[in-house]
């Protein structure tokens, strides 16, 4: 490797080390405004980035019966939400319910084998969750979709001929 690109590695690795331990910090010290902050600096941006990435990436998949299916399920939880005033228990419970029939949908479409198995194993331990506790629904599904990151990795990693083919040359 080329020394001089050697010392930039070596600068950017301690820069980045150096983030994460001040990130660490301040997390450490004033957890509910990172939190805050954090969410307003970069939820947007997470957010569009993602479903650019769904967009794009399943676009195939987004036509339909299956688009026509998401649509109304969303648009049931959009109806839970609108009745949450006058039916306040009944509606929690559907949106929940709906909530988890699209991930359900998401994984039958998406997944098989094994994967669909993990999936929809993931997805009984979440809806127990949901439904014994439904003041904290939405805990489990910030617990869930935390886990996205991690199976567009794996869609991306699976991809890949030659697990050199991934990362750039140099």
């Amino acid at each position: 490797m080329n020394p001089r690109k050697k010392d930039s590695t070596r600068r950017l690795i301690v820069l980045m080390l150096t983030a994460a331990g001040a990130s660490l910090a301040l997390a450490v010290g004033a957890p509910l405004t990172v939190t805050v902050l954090g969410l307003l600096l970069f939820g947007v941006l997470h957010n569009v980035l993602e479903i650019r990435y769904v967009a794009g990436r399943f676009a195939t998949l987004l036509t339909g019966r299956f688009l026509a299916l998401l649509l109304a399920l969303t648009s049931g939880i959009a109806l839970c939400r609108l009745t949450a005033s006058s039916w306040p228990l009944g509606s929690r419970y559907a949106e929940v319910a709906i909530g988890y029939a699209i991930l359900l949908a998401g994984c039958w479409i998406g997944l098989r084998g094994i994967p669909l198995l993990a999936g929809l194993g993931v997805l009984v331990l979440g809806a127990y969750a949901s439904f014994c506790y439904p003041a904290y629904h939405f805990v489990v599904l910030t617990h869930l979709h935390n886990l996205v990151p991690l199976v567009f990795l794996w869609d991306w990693a699976g991809s890949i001929a030659t697990p050199q083919a991934g990362w750039p040359s140099g």
